[in-house]
């Protein structure tokens, strides 16, 4: 499978509708029930238009601007470490073009690089036991299966001076199930099956 490199600019609003008419990594996460944040019908109205509200949209522009702002200060601080430069890139899956990733940077020799703007707590763990949260885990899995990488590089931040890099592998048994269940889900969105209301809804 050969990943497709899409050319466009994160945060452009050509790129959040490449996103909506997709699968991309922070959909994973819900998609597999590890997010906090979303449950399965919230994606689902997402996806097809008719769950976000102007004040929701505010809220996520200020949220990106501040995460988009993070992401550059941890690549510069990864770059440095590393000794390379790596960049923000897009890629759609080589034969399921609505699997898709926007990586916060990607190089041929260190995979995928995710960014993340972490508390205390989540730092200490990487720290200590080398573990990251499992909705990121499931987000890297998803990057993993749609670029085509099999390496890449979980690197907590406080947004300060704090940071830790977590080597993170692809799991090919937790990526067939990831797979199958956003195949499942997006067919769900083509048909227009809303899914069933769990405890969170």
């Amino acid at each position: 499978m050969n990943a497709v490199l899409v050319q466009l600019t994160q945060g452009t609003p050509e790129w959040n509708a490449w996103r909506l008419q997709g699968i991309g990594g922070s959909d994973a996460p819900v998609i597999e029930g590890t997010s906090p944040y979303r449950t399965l019908r919230d994606l689902f109205f997402e996806k097809t238009g008719k769950g976000n509200s102007a004040e929701e949209d505010e809220s996520k522009e200020f949220i990106f601007a501040k995460g988009h702002k993070t992401e550059a200060l941890i690549r510069k601080q990864f770059q440095d470490r590393m000794g390379v430069e790596i960049k923000p890139v897009c890629f759609q899956h080589g034969k399921f073009d609505y699997l898709r990733a926007s990586l916060d940077g990607f190089d041929s020799s260190h995979g995928v690089l995710e960014a993340k703007l972490v508390g205390k707590e989540v730092l200490d763990r990487a720290t200590n036991e080398g573990e990251i949260p499992a909705f990121h885990y499931t987000q890297m899995q998803h990057q993993f299966l749609v670029s085509g990488a099999d390496v890449g590089n979980w690197f907590g931040h406080d947004g300060k001076k704090s940071g830790i890099v977590v080597p993170i592998r692809a799991d090919l048994e937790f990526m067939k199930r990831l797979e199958d269940r956003e195949h499942q889900f997006w067919d769900d969105v083509r048909k227009g099956k809303v899914p069933a209301l769990s405890d969170r809804d």
